[in-house]
């Protein structure tokens, strides 16, 4: 069992089908460059590095320290648990919502490289998860993969909602991949 899993099964913040998608997409770029827009506990920046067997780089993205909801600590404390604190994600601590946070993130990008993959699990309001598809998405190469979380959970229905319209939009450009529980994974084609 990944530690990544281990940490699943502890918080519940991800479910193991969830985990073994974010694995399975890691595992489709050599190298692949990562934004986690929301850390949690560290689950899915844990299973993004399993994922790439440890040949990634991750950018990870929180307005918190840490938390009962999560944040940096957490992440922190998920990988020197798991013992891969050498493999700990670049962290940003800022609102995933404003173009600052964004600026930083592009800082750590090198010039010509777009993400391969977008994790998106901050704001699960309308208006947040808007801005955080504004604010993220334009920074995903063509090939590239966002995986929203929480996708059709009773008690988030706006996150549905707003992915729902976001598909409607954008079918020509995004091809659907997968629905794991409440993970949904796109492809950019276009």
């Amino acid at each position: 069992m990944t530690k990544a899993m281990d940490l699943s099964n502890a918080f519940g913040m991800l479910y193991n089908e969830e985990v073994k998608l974010l694995n399975e997409i890691a595992g489709k770029s050599k190298n692949p460059y990562i934004i986690n827009v929301g850390v949690g506990f560290g689950t899915s920046s844990l299973a993004f590095i399993e994922g790439a067997n440890f040949e990634c780089t991750i950018i990870s993205v929180d307005m918190s320290d840490g938390g009962p909801l999560g944040g940096m600590q957490n992440e922190i404390n998920a990988f020197t648990n798991a013992g891969y604190i050498e493999h700990l994600p670049h962290q940003i601590i800022g609102d995933s919502q404003k173009k600052a946070t964004a600026t930083k993130v592009a800082k750590l990008l090198p010039a010509s490289k777009k993400a391969d993959i977008i994790f998106i699990d901050a704001d699960h309001s309308a208006e947040g998860l808007t801005k955080d598809i504004d604010n993220w998405l334009p920074f995903l190469k063509k090939g590239g993969y966002v995986i929203y979380h929480d996708y059709n959970r009773d008690f988030w229905p706006e996150v549905k909602r707003v992915i729902d319209e976001w598909v409607e939009e954008n079918k020509e450009e995004y091809e659907f991949i997968a629905l794991e529980k409440t993970a949904i994974c796109f492809k950019k084609v276009k």
